[in-house]
């Protein structure tokens, strides 16, 4: 399987790790946002393997944190999906809008306590999503019914 977090972390080193007014810090983890009156001005974060804390102050916060999909018993998702993100930003006053739109892919084979991603091709090719009795439901939430996107 494919870990989409190392995927993006190396697309972002490789489009901005050369340039001059952006550093880049591994295995920090954010957690409060430092206010000034109802202004972000800077985050305090945590070092993941050393356990330090660390606080970075700039004129500006851009939250950009990613999904909240592990509230779901089964994912598909990296393992840091869990929407500490929106939480953070919550406590500030940051307005969470669209709540409900958990991308997330709904296909995934679940055996036990074991679940591996289906690919949305077998769709394509005929299957379809059904309830545990047989019943297909897609077509009460999208047009194309089991083919959407």
């Amino acid at each position: 399987m494919i870990n989409e977090e190392k995927v993006f972390k190396c697309e972002i080193k490789s489009h901005v790790g050369h340039h001059p007014k952006i550093s880049i810090y591994s295995d920090y983890c954010v957690d409060r946002i430092l206010m000034q009156g109802e202004r972000a001005v800077g985050v305090q974060a945590y070092h993941c393997l050393q356990g330090t804390l660390k606080i970075w102050v700039g004129h500006a916060v851009l939250l950009a944190t990613g999904g909240a999909s592990q509230v779901f018993a089964y994912n598909s998702h990296a393992e840091a999906s869990t929407g500490d993100g929106l939480a953070i930003g919550a406590r500030v006053g940051c307005e969470l809008r669209d709540m409900a739109y958990q991308q997330f892919h709904p296909t995934c084979w679940i055996e036990g306590d074991r679940y591996c991603l289906l690919t949305e091709a077998l769709r394509g090719e005929g299957a379809y999503l059904a309830l545990p009795n047989g019943t297909r439901f897609m077509h009460h939430y999208h047009p194309q019914a089991d083919l959407a996107p």
